[in-house]
């Protein structure tokens, strides 16, 4: 509640729910507020990083699930997300992106795949 009620404070965005890992920090913000975040060049998010000594990753809250993967996996470019019986299929282009999404012991897609669970009646990802 302390990170949530800090982040509202700093950037003025409202905030969905939070997540705390090792090693960063996940705030799903409101749909309508990643203007307030990202404005003047990060410095809101630059500053809330030296804050918790953590990296911060910020995602806009979308009732779609399709919109809502493009603002996770935001900035990586160039993915076709299809949904198909409850099951999300990611295609990345490139290699490089692939192992993005998925991450050392698949730490990333699990994180994801968790997440989207909570809010979307999917029942797995797939990075391909």
């Amino acid at each position: 509640i302390r990170l949530i009620n800090l982040f509202e404070l700093v950037t003025g965005a409202r905030v969905k729910d939070c997540f705390v890992y090792e090693d960063r920090t996940l705030f799903i913000i409101r749909n309508g507020d990643i203007g307030k975040v990202v404005a003047n060049k990060g410095l809101k998010i630059k500053k809330l990083e030296r804050m918790i000594k953590k990296k911060v990753k910020v995602v806009e809250y979308s009732t779609d699930v399709i919109d809502f993967l493009k603002s996770y996996i935001s900035p990586i470019k160039g993915v076709c997300i299809i949904l198909t019986d409850s099951i999300v299929e990611i295609k990345a282009v490139d290699s490089r992106d692939r192992w993005i999404l998925i991450g050392r012991d698949r730490k990333n897609l699990d994180n994801l795949t968790n997440i989207v669970k909570k809010y979307f009646d999917v029942v797995d990802i797939k990075v391909t």
